[in-house]
C-alpha cells in the first residue's frame, strides 16, 4: 500500500526528473530514509546494465554524486541536526561484494587522476579549501607505487563538493564532472587495499568508509555554512 509519505518522495522524484535530473532509484531510497520509512536490506543479485544505464563515468557521477547533492540541499532540516539511527535490518542477506578479478586499469586511473589535478586546478580552487587542493596535488606528484588516497581526505573532498554544489561557486554539473578524476584517484586506493581481500574485509572496509561519513558529518555542516 503507498502511503502519503510515498507519495510525497514519488512527487519529489518528478520533480527532480522534470528538471533533466536522473537517478530515480536513489532519490526513492533517500526519501524514504528522510521520511523515516521502513526500510530493510536484501541482496537482489547482480545487477545487470539496462539500455538507460550511464554509458561513461560522467553520466554516472551526475546519477550518484549529482543526485546526492541535491538530495542534501533538498533534505538539509534532515541531516544537519542529531537524529536517532534509522535500522535497516537483512532479509534473505548473502554476500554483497563480487570478488570477481576487476578489469579496472590501476596504472591508468593513477595517471587520469594526477592529470586531472593539473588541468583542473583553476576549477578545484573555486570547489576546494586550500589545504585539500595542497594534499590533492601532493598525491599528485607521487609514484604510483607510493600513492594513497586516504578515506578521510575522500570524505573531505566529498564534503567540500557538495558545499560547493550548494552554493553554486560555479555551474553545478561543472562540480560534478570535476568529481570524477578524483574519484579515480580514490578507485585506484580502494581497489589497492582490497586487491586480496575477502568478501568479508571487503564489506568491513566499506563499512569503514561509511563510518568515517558519519563522523565527519560536522565538518559538512561547517563547510555548507562557511566559505568553503
Amino acid at each position: 500500500m503507498i502511503g502519503f509519505g510515498d507519495l510525497a518522495a514519488i512527487d519529489r522524484v518528478v520533480v527532480v526528473q522534470e528538471q533533466g535530473r536522473h537517478g530515480t532509484e536513489l532519490w526513492l531510497a533517500v526519501s524514504a530514509i528522510v521520511e523515516r520509512s521502513k526500510i530493510l536490506q536484501c541482496f537482489l543479485g547482480a545487477k545487470t546494465r539496462s539500455e538507460t544505464a550511464p554509458a561513461d563515468l560522467v553520466k554516472a557521477m551526475r546519477e550518484s554524486a549529482g543526485v546526492l547533492f541535491g538530495s542534501l540541499e533538498t533534505n538539509f532540516a534532515a541531516w544537519s541536526s542529531p537524529r536517532e539511527p534509522l535500522e535497516a535490518p537483512c532479509m534473505a542477506c548473502e554476500p554483497t561484494v563480487s570478488l570477481e578479478h576487476s578489469r579496472l586499469n590501476r596504472k591508468r586511473l593513477h595517471q587520469m587522476f594526477a592529470f586531472g589535478v593539473i588541468e583542473l586546478e583553476p576549477v578545484f580552487l573555486s570547489i576546494l579549501s586550500q589545504p585539500t587542493f595542497d594534499e590533492l596535488k601532493r598525491l599528485a606528484k607521487l609514484p604510483e607505487e607510493k600513492f594513497e588516497y586516504k578515506e578521510d581526505l575522500w570524505v573531505r573532498t566529498v564534503y567540500e563538493f557538495a558545499s560547493a554544489y550548494h552554493k553554486a561557486v560555479i555551474g553545478r554539473d561543472h562540480i560534478v564532472q570535476a568529481l570524477v578524476p578524483l574519484f579515480r584517484g580514490r578507485a585506484h586506493t580502494f581497489l589497492t587495499e582490497n586487491r586480496d581481500a575477502s568478501a568479508d574485509q571487503v564489506e568491513a572496509n566499506i563499512e569503514s568508509l561509511c563510518k568515517t561519513f558519519e563522523r565527519d558529518r560536522p565538518y559538512l555542516l561547517e563547510s555548507w555554512q562557511g566559505r568553503k
